[in-house]
């Protein structure tokens, strides 16, 4: 899945007049496909929407849809707004770390993996009610068990902010559906095994250490994560999880074009 190296190839056949219509209207998917793979997604939708009709077309579109409108969502989120319980940004992160790995990138496949588990844990806590910005927490909106606990995290400038591990964990404390799958210290839930890989991420090149991720690693850590998240995505039975999104294509002759 080249995108960039495909729509290089494209387009110095378009410029040598080389090119058929057929691959002309190639080069338009595989612009699109390749801003999708470095996360541009509202250019992408741009390139794309001219194919939108296509029934190979559809799904992916319709699937950038939910990407660009989560994100969206995500990124103006206010307390008191209405929920939003789609994972489209997560999953993405997690087609494109396998994108990544088949690249034998194993280090950036990490990177992305990681932000994937830390941002589900985010999206999952502003889906509460009372909803929870991790980055700011209110604490006076917890239950009163927890309070008296979580006020001592306040940082030097007064804000109780949470990483990875600690969202997840309070999720854990709040019976939140992904919190159960998550589990605790004391039980047999998924936290180890998630926590064990995203420290493998610590010691890797892009992050804290220096020691290049290697193809066991990535197996490990998919097998690992994609478990987590399908089983998480099931107790919460989403409308659309992520063993229901389409990872994209790898072959632009997919893509059939009228005569």
């Amino acid at each position: 899945r080249d995108y960039e190296g495909s729509r290089v190839a494209l387009e110095e056949l378009v410029e040598n007049d080389l090119a058929d219509e057929k691959q002309d209207k190639w080069l338009d998917i595989c612009r699109a496909f390749a801003e999708w793979d470095c996360f541009s997604w509202e250019q992408a939708a741009e390139k794309l929407k001219g194919y939108n009709a296509m029934p190979e077309v559809q799904p992916f579109f319709g699937q950038m849809g939910l990407v660009r409108n989560s994100l969206k969502w995500f990124e103006n989120w206010k307390a008191g707004g209405r929920a939003l319980h789609d994972y489209a940004p997560v999953y993405d992160l997690l087609l494109n770390a396998e994108r990544r790995a088949a690249a034998k990138a194993y280090d950036d496949a990490m990177a992305r993996v990681y932000r994937a588990v830390e941002m589900y844990a985010q999206f999952a806590l502003k889906n509460c009610n009372p909803p929870i910005n991790t980055s700011d927490v209110e604490v006076a909106a917890l239950p009163e068990s927890l309070q008296k606990r979580y006020e001592t995290r306040r940082n030097a400038g007064g804000k109780v902010q949470l990483g990875l591990e600690a969202d997840y964990d309070l999720l854990a404390e709040l019976d939140h559906p992904v919190g159960k799958v998550w589990g605790t210290k004391e039980n047999k839930g998924h936290r180890k095994k998630v926590l064990d890989m995203m420290k493998k991420r610590n010691y890797s090149f892009l992050a804290h250490g220096t020691e290049p991720f290697q193809e066991a690693d990535w197996q490990d850590v998919r097998r690992v994560v994609w478990e987590f998240i399908e089983e998480a995505d099931a107790e919460m039975a989403l409308r659309v999880p992520f063993a229901q999104t389409k990872q994209l294509p790898n072959d632009l002759r997919q893509f059939v074009f009228a005569e």
